[in-house]
């Protein structure tokens, strides 16, 4: 990986990060303004993903990428003022610090079952770094598409004989793109979207139990139940986008 691809790469890191914890803010804020340009804001920094994407694949030149860039990562600070901004992180960071303290004061039950989720993403994970993706889908129409991409310099469709390769939903195979394209060769890490999907889906099923009024140990028992299906967890180390789709979706 070159200095360039590394530094596109960790900057898009940093703009995940940054817009989560704008989002985890978003529930605790009363103003319809504040939350409003917290929401744009944070669409902002996950702009230098798809940005990123075409640079290091040669559809956009750097000369165009690098105002793009500087839009999508400070641009959005102009709609906000300096008293917004502290308030937008206080938000946040009593957020994390209230789901922190509800871990310490749960019941010893309810860590087991939060540690054996973990446990079993941990172990996905893992797997992943010492494995290549070798589904059937993803062999015949969703890794050569990724190939073809690469070696065009572009998204456009392309002669093939399988049709799947340019007319099957793309928004997963993008963020596949986005962790093959800071590298030379292979397919390593393409896994790591469903990964992410699985991580999402959890998520969503703690947080439609707890809209739903359940007590916080059903919840956490859904969402390891959920994982402990025989398909669900082999698909978190597999090349598939059903569960990345399911997470969307959720």
């Amino acid at each position: 990986m070159s200095l360039p691809d590394l530094s596109l790469f960790l900057l898009d890191l940093i703009c995940l990060v940054a817009a989560g914890i704008l989002i985890v803010g978003l529930s605790e804020q009363k103003s319809l303004t504040l939350w409003l340009k917290s929401l744009f804001i944070a669409c902002s920094l996950v702009v230098t993903i798809p940005i990123s994407i075409f640079t290091l694949i040669g559809d956009i030149d750097i000369r165009w990428a690098t105002p793009l860039l500087l839009y999508a990562t400070l641009g959005g600070l102009l709609v906000f003022r300096r008293t917004e901004l502290l308030e937008i992180t206080t938000l946040a960071r009593n957020r994390l610090n209230e789901s922190w303290i509800g871990w310490k004061k749960s019941s010893r039950l309810s860590k087991w079952l939060l540690g054996l989720t973990g446990f079993i993403f941990l172990l996905a994970g893992v797997t992943i770094l010492f494995s290549q993706p070798a589904i059937y889908d993803s062999l015949t129409y969703r890794l050569p598409r990724l190939g073809h991409w690469l070696q065009n310099g572009n998204l456009h469709h392309f002669p093939t004989i399988d049709e799947r390769q340019n007319w099957m939903p793309v928004v997963p195979d993008l963020l596949m793109l986005w962790i093959i394209s800071h590298s030379r060769e292979g397919f390593w890490g393409v896994q790591y979207v469903q990964l992410m999907g699985g991580i999402l889906t959890v998520l969503s099923i703690y947080s439609i139990g707890h809209q739903s009024g359940l007590i916080s140990r059903t919840i956490q028992v859904a969402g390891l139940l959920f994982l402990c299906m025989p398909n669900v967890f082999l698909q978190l180390m597999s090349s598939q986008t059903d569960l990345i789709t399911a997470g969307f979706a959720m």
